[in-house]
């Protein structure tokens, strides 16, 4: 399980489930796993479409609103003028978030 990831990142669909053309404006929402059965998120917050580095879609994971601890989140795009218009949520990832010590200073053999 990764410890303390930065960034999440991911590929844009370029096609609808019934295979023509995403001809729109994508967005992106995030959501986080529930306690009561497994495919239930939560949604947790909404990633601009242009967030965009070449054809790798980039957001830091410091943006979302978590706590320290473990979590398994996925991934949704939807049509920015019509939200209602929702992929399935992607499959999950799992990570921790931890308070870690800075490393030690100035380390001398004498």
């Amino acid at each position: 399980m990764k410890v303390n990831p930065t960034t999440l990142s991911w590929q844009a669909p370029t096609t609808n489930v019934d295979g023509s053309l995403i001809d729109y404006e994508l967005e992106y929402e995030v959501g986080i796993a529930g306690d009561s059965t497994e495919g239930d998120y939560a949604p947790l917050a909404t990633i601009p479409g242009q967030l965009r580095e070449r054809e790798t879609y980039v957001a830091p994971i410091a943006d979302l609103p978590l706590d320290h601890g473990e979590h398994t989140i996925a991934l949704r795009s939807f049509d920015k003028a019509q939200p209602d218009r929702m992929s399935e949520w992607s499959e999950p990832v799992t990570f921790m978030l931890a308070t870690v010590p800075e490393r030690p200073l100035e380390l001398r053999v004498t």
